[in-house]
């Protein structure tokens, strides 16, 4: 678990300066890390960049999958509460009005795109929905 944690901590050091507020020497002890004391799982991966996806110049193709959004909408509604009178001198009957609100959840199909997954076998993407 250590060494997948060093890992994990070196390719966050690679994008951002000590984000955990390491020490100096923690960072040294890190950075000298024997690849070879990592899992095998990581031990291929690491470092390593010479699968055909990361040395081809072609993008990877990208591939269009649909999903369900569901949207709130707030709907306005006219109901009678009553009564009042009206007219001339009162002698006639209006009905009395009130507004409403209710929200609904108004689905629709949204279409995004994501790398295809099967063109670069074993590299793994993040697909974001």
């Amino acid at each position: 678990m250590k060494p997948f944690i060093a890992l994990l901590f070196l390719i966050s050091v690679a994008v951002c300066e000590n984000p955990f507020g390491f020490t100096d020497e923690q960072l040294k002890v890190l950075a000298d890390l024997d690849l070879k004391k990592l899992p095998s799982s990581f031990q291929n991966k690491a470092g390593e960049n010479s699968h055909w996806c990361c040395t081809n110049e072609q993008p990877v193709q990208l591939v269009q999958r649909t999903k369900v959004v569901s949207d709130i909408h707030t709907v306005a509604t006219k109901i009678k509460t009553g009564y009042t009178s009206c007219g001339f001198q009162g002698w006639s009957m209006c009905s009395v009005y009130s507004t409403r609100y209710k929200q609904v959840a108004v689905y629709r199909i949204e279409t995004y795109e994501v790398p295809d997954e099967q063109a670069c076998a074993g590299i793994l993407f993040k697909t974001f929905s």
